[in-house]
């Protein structure tokens, strides 16, 4: 039920979201720059090939970014959907961690639920800033390796390996330290984040794989690329529901 609800509000914010990266982040990097990094993520990590659906209905959207309808308009979209999707995940991850939010009054209810939905934007551009920093690195540690050294084809796989893990780590440290109401510690937050970004890359590994050569809709245009980012964000959202309650369990036993 939560991996379903965050795969749903997955589906809506994406667009909104990818659309103000390229046009934030674009004006300091490039958009080009932009839209090539978020191509290479989804080819690496979900395993979508063919994604110009994605990358030129955002080339579209950017000629037309300079209407100022349009971004209102995204804006709004953006802000509902992207924060919708962030009180969703907060929600999950209560539940995992057995946190129940103090009981307060409807106003104070509503306040707070409205300063998290416009935090929310702000959690999602530090994610997407640690994610193009980490992209950086890799590009440089990568360049300085290979003017060293002649890599081979495994070590160049290992290395790519290695920061899959990192990011995984950092998006879910992150989570599970500010996505929910209670307190978790940086040891305990830490501990579990490694643990599941491990078993993340495992098995997001045999997702792409299945989705790439199984999966029924993966040779699809527009509904199987659909298709496949839900069925990875659903199945990917089990691993991490699991290292919550794995990272619940053991701050319990080991206070």
């Amino acid at each position: 039920m939560h991996a379903a609800t965050i795969s749903y509000y997955t589906l809506f914010s994406m667009i909104p979201l990818l659309y103000f990266i390229v046009i934030g982040f674009g004006k300091i990097l490039g958009q080009d720059f932009c839209i090539q990094v978020i191509t290479d993520i989804f080819q690496k990590n979900v395993g979508l090939n063919d994604i110009e659906v994605y990358t030129d209905y955002l080339k579209n959207l950017n000629q037309q970014s300079r209407s100022w309808a349009l971004n209102f308009v995204m804006i709004c979209v953006l802000l509902y959907s992207c924060s919708a999707f962030m009180v969703s995940l907060k929600h999950s991850m209560n539940d995992f961690f057995d946190i129940t939010p103090n009981k307060q009054h409807k106003i104070n209810i509503f306040l707070d639920v409205l300063k998290f939905r416009f935090f929310s934007l702000s959690y999602l551009a530090l994610i997407a800033l640690a994610i193009f920093l980490l992209y950086f690195l890799q590009i440089f540690v990568f360049s300085i390796l290979s003017s060293w050294f002649a890599m081979l084809h495994f070590e160049y796989l290992l290395l790519q390996y290695v920061f899959s893990i990192v990011l995984n780590f950092v998006v879910i440290i992150f989570v599970f330290k500010f996505i929910q109401d209670g307190k978790i510690s940086w040891s305990l937050a830490s501990k579990g984040a490694f643990l599941t970004a491990v078993l993340l890359f495992l098995s997001q590994l045999i997702i792409k794989w299945y989705l790439q050569h199984y999966f029924f809709l993966g040779r699809g245009d527009l509904v199987g690329s659909i298709f496949i980012l839900m069925a990875w964000v659903f199945y990917s959202a089990q691993v991490i529901f699991f290292g919550a309650k794995f990272t619940y369990i053991y701050g319990k036993r080991y206070p």
